[in-house]
């Protein structure tokens, strides 16, 4: 598909696996072959692959090279927007980084803002973030390169998105598309551009601005159009979706069910040509044969639910938002159940559920299906 970015991601999961093979070399090269990529695209998630290689360097007993100001800024504003990390962890970081001698004074004063917005996202500390946010990025040389803004602007959108702050994470945003945007008009950086258009729509969209979110997912379809991108089906119908929240109407047309979707037409002649393949070997099967295809998927999806369960779950409990998790889960557990007989796959996910919300409380743990026994010890095993 020449998905540069898809194919840098999973490049780095297989260096993770020869470094947990004690295969170095291999997890080495695997690493610079994903940095190369996402340097090119100009993505943030090379300081990511730094810190790998430089674990790497430490682990063979040589000295890893110190990240620059700039790299420490990106990924320490990066750890900030994600949800599966220790925030005190990130702001103890921050504030250490602002406190070295050698740390420019725009960056020390970066640092130190963003260890206290970490520590309490109120309104007064998120503002403060901001203001200093704004001199760094003004204070860079006219001849500096454009990464670290594309970057820091980008992690920054991500962190304010995260705080319920939808305006902030626009206007963070926006330069870095013009940066995108002026970049070039190969496949590679529109397709990085694309990512960029899109998660800027659902921004918009959380701000109220849903003109501007319909037109950021037009470009992300013309881009997909233009380029005979994978995505091409899935932005389609997120962009249908979207002009009918703006037009007020239902998430769906009456006429279409729950297996309703894009239209064949919609896709690229190579999609069309494995869809109509699919569906032909499909109708070949025996009845007996096309429920066991069916039986196959649901099972992938419940697996898919439950270990989302457990992923939440993990970060709940480093971040201490059980108490926000809570209702989600109890939600989510009388959606699974709801209308089931008993010991149905879906009523087997829902006792599991029900498990792990009487483990984040504190309360006795009901027995669960079998094959839910090891998501479950995982959970218990980090509660304990």
């Amino acid at each position: 598909m020449g998905d540069q970015y898809w194919i840098a991601l999973n490049t780095v999961k297989l260096g993770k696996i020869c470094s947990a093979r004690n295969d170095p070399e291999s997890a080495r090269k695997y690493y610079e072959d994903a940095l190369a990529i996402y340097e090119r695209l100009g993505m943030p998630e090379a300081n990511q692959v730094r810190e790998l290689l430089a674990s790497l360097d430490a682990g063979a007993g040589s000295d890893p090279q110190p990240a620059t100001p700039e790299q420490a800024v990106v990924a320490l504003t990066h750890a900030a927007a994600r949800q599966d990390v220790r925030l005190a962890d990130v702001a103890t970081a921050a504030g250490q980084a602002a406190a070295i001698a050698e740390m420019p004074p725009f960056y020390a004063t970066y640092l130190a803002a963003l260890a206290a917005a970490v520590r309490d996202p109120a309104e007064g500390t998120l503002a403060a973030l901001a203001e200093a946010a704004a001199a760094l990025l003004d204070g860079q040389p006219q001849d500096a390169a454009p990464d670290l803004a594309i970057a820091l602007r980008q992690e920054l959108a991500r962190f304010f998105d995260r705080h319920d702050q939808p305006a902030a994470a626009v206007a963070f945003q926006e330069p870095a598309l013009a940066a995108l945007r002026a970049r070039g008009d190969d496949k590679e950086n529109q397709q990085t551009l694309s990512v960029a258009l899109y998660n800027q729509a659902g921004t918009l969209a959380d701000a109220g601005q849903l003109d501007q979110a319909v037109a950021a997912l037009e470009e992300v379809v013309a881009i997909d159009r233009r380029f005979e991108l994978a995505d091409l089906a899935s932005d389609t119908e997120a962009l249908e979706r979207m002009r009918r929240r703006r037009d007020g109407l239902p998430a769906e047309r009456e006429d279409e069910g729950a297996s309703a979707g894009i239209p064949l037409a919609a896709l690229p002649a190579e999609a069309q040509a494995q869809l109509q393949e699919a569906a032909r070997q499909f109708a070949q099967l025996t009845p007996d044969e096309q429920e066991a295809a069916q039986l196959a998927v649901r099972r992938e999806l419940l697996a898919a639910a439950a270990n989302d369960v457990v992923e939440a779950a993990l970060a709940a409990q480093r971040e201490g938002r059980t108490a926000e998790l809570l209702p989600k889960l109890d939600e989510a557990a009388a959606h699974y159940a709801d209308g089931e007989t008993a010991d149905s796959p879906y009523d087997r996910l829902a006792r599991f559920i029900v498990a792990v919300i009487a483990l984040l409380r504190g309360e006795p743990v009901p027995p669960v299906p079998q094959e839910y026994t090891e998501r479950l010890a995982v959970l218990m095993g980090a509660e304990a």
